[in-house]
């Protein structure tokens, strides 16, 4: 996993708990980064789950509703660190439908050696409802819920985010469907 998602974790975290929270989160949870990211280097995604399990019993959170909660922050924080992979789109069921075809490909050229999850997006009705299939080796499917409506949140669109555990509780494959309200 890229070192920028977790300087965006660890900026979430702070934003969230204060730097002393983090500071002792780091020095307790012994990874081996030692929380030291470069925004190109490569970590092991275990130890981002390190810092949400310690999040968890610390602050009495709920993991799934966490990670869904940085997932909209860090498209906020990709957003703004990479405008130009975004501003292309009109709408949120736009970018989600090239994230795989436009997105992703940019960022392969930027990092050849990226693990991105599997997408698979599309339009059951055009611009108005997309259904996105999300697979990775990573038990991450509520990061790409919360990356998803940090997307409708940025686009300001109302749409309604559905989403399915294809994974049997192993959060590593969901099946999203997107519908635009109707008024």
């Amino acid at each position: 996993m890229k070192g920028l998602i977790f300087r965006s974790f660890l900026e979430y975290a702070e934003d969230q708990l204060g730097l002393e929270f983090v500071d002792n989160m780091l020095q307790i949870t012994q990874t081996d980064s030692q929380g030291v990211y470069t925004n190109i280097g490569t970590y092991d995604h275990a130890e981002l789950i390190q810092y949400i399990g310690y999040i968890c019993e610390n602050k009495k959170l709920d993991m799934d509703e966490l990670v869904e909660n940085f997932g909209v922050f860090l498209f906020g924080f990709l957003g703004s660190t990479y405008p130009n992979l975004i501003k292309q789109f009109t709408s949120s069921l736009d970018c989600i439908y090239h994230i795989d075809q436009t997105i992703h490909k940019n960022v392969t050229k930027i990092y050849p050696n990226v693990e991105l999850p599997n997408l698979n997006a599309t339009f059951t009705e055009p611009n108005k409802e997309l259904t996105l299939t999300y697979e990775s080796s990573r038990p991450f499917m509520y990061l790409a819920l919360g990356l998803i409506k940090g997307c409708i949140r940025h686009y300001k669109n109302q749409i309604d985010v559905k989403m399915i555990d294809l994974s049997n509780g192993k959060n590593t494959k969901a099946l999203f469907t997107l519908k635009c309200q109707t008024s």
